[in-house]
């Protein structure tokens, strides 16, 4: 059967199943597929087959999705966004008292606590088919982190180095001190690999990207910086 995405799941959950164990059997008997209907969202539900096994993968996130960007959206492929900030979802997961989101939270207060919480909800879509947040890009390339001593940077790298660059306006203060953060954390994990910016390569991105705003040049600039630094890692 399909349904049109108008409610919200959370809605499903009683104040009489505080660890939400029957909202966990009731989430194994049905297979959800998000999908789309036309430029709105939607969802197909089905019963799953709970006696073949293992249920099947449950897929990962799909941020154009959960911001409505249906395929074929003139936005997608160039543009990047923020929704609010770490701070206002922190609060609102205390007052909620969720266990579930609770156990999220605590995964990723150590971003929040090293002043990289904006990562969670800062998102870039360079990419027609999918878009990614900057704590997503960060936490991948800790998981993935090579092995050897020295290796090429990899996509990931690029990404996250790129994201890491051109994600937020740099010229508002607002954001500056998260951009430096993350960008010097981004270089240590191009360090692991045998890249070493230096500080003079930092110090003078930084100042590209603090005059870093919609309709100037510094965005050409700071892809000249990227340039510079896949071509001379030293």
């Amino acid at each position: 059967m399909t349904a049109p995405l108008r409610h919200d799941g959370n809605a499903g959950r009683s104040d009489t199943d505080p660890g939400g164990d029957r909202w966990r059997t009731f989430s194994r008997a049905i297979d959800l597929e998000r999908t789309w209907l036309g430029e709105r969202k939607d969802v197909r539900l089905t019963l799953a087959d709970i006696e073949s096994g293992a249920p099947p993968a449950t897929p990962a996130v799909d941020p154009y999705w959960t911001y409505g960007m249906a395929p074929g959206d003139d936005q997608r492929g160039h543009l990047s966004w923020m929704r609010g900030g770490d701070e206002p979802w922190r609060r609102e997961n205390r007052l909620l008292c969720d266990m579930d989101r609770d156990i999220m939270q605590h995964a990723l207060e150590p971003l929040c606590q090293a002043h990289l919480g904006m990562a969670v909800t800062d998102f870039a879509g360079y990419w027609e088919d999918h878009s990614v947040s900057a704590a997503h890009v960060l936490l991948k390339l800790w998981a993935a982190r090579h092995e050897e001593s020295a290796a090429p940077p990899s996509e990931l790298h690029r990404t996250a180095l790129h994201m890491a660059l051109h994600s937020l306006p740099g010229a508002q203060p607002e954001f500056q001190d998260f951009i430096e953060r993350y960008l010097r954390t981004v270089l240590h994990e191009w360090r692991a690999i045998g890249r070493h910016p230096g500080e003079a390569w930092v110090e003078q991105t930084m100042a590209i990207v603090r005059s870093n705003h919609s309709g100037n040049t510094a965005g050409r600039e700071l892809d000249r910086q990227e340039d510079a630094l896949l071509d001379d890692p030293d």
